[in-house]
């Protein structure tokens, strides 16, 4: 790992810093609200995130990280979009992540938070009040883009 990059923050690992593809994971409860974390390694609210390696498929991907960050076995998923982002991570290491947004059309088990070692904190929220209640610079990039989506969503329904 470079440890000039660890230095700066030693949660850190090599596979944070390589090329990846990132994962969001939009999960529901009967109100409507969504699951956020607040992420113990950057410091941010975060919608459930994960890693896939770039020659993973994505879809399995989801199902396992919903099982091991919220104790939920994925019935029904569905993409609803994704970005490039090219992150620097300070002394010249660069990190390009492709992150794609699912959400988890319906599931069995009750989510929890699963990994307390990686999240301080597990709260549901309704979607309109993230920003307002966090500020979009305490949220992660997947959150912003996901509230975005459904920014987008709300215009195209309104034009027709």
């Amino acid at each position: 790992m470079n440890e000039l990059y660890n230095i700066t923050n030693p949660l850190v690992t090599q596979e944070d810093i390589e090329d990846h593809f990132g994962l969001g994971l939009i999960v529901k409860n009967k109100e409507g609200k969504i699951c956020l974390f607040r992420h113990a390694k950057y410091g941010f609210f975060t919608i459930p995130i994960g890693k896939a390696s770039l020659h993973e498929p994505l879809e399995h991907i989801v199902c396992k990280e919903a099982y091991e960050e919220l104790g939920i076995k994925v019935k029904d998923l569905e993409c609803m979009g994704h970005f490039k982002k090219v992150y620097d991570r300070s002394n010249g290491i660069i990190t390009n992540i492709d992150t794609y947004i699912y959400e988890i059309i319906s599931f069995e088990g009750e989510p929890v938070n699963a990994e307390p070692e990686k999240h301080s904190m597990m709260t549901w929220r309704y979607p309109s009040s993230i920003i307002d209640m966090y500020g979009e610079e305490n949220l992660s990039d997947a959150t912003v883009f996901y509230l975005d989506i459904l920014k987008i969503m709300e215009r195209e329904c309104k034009k027709i």
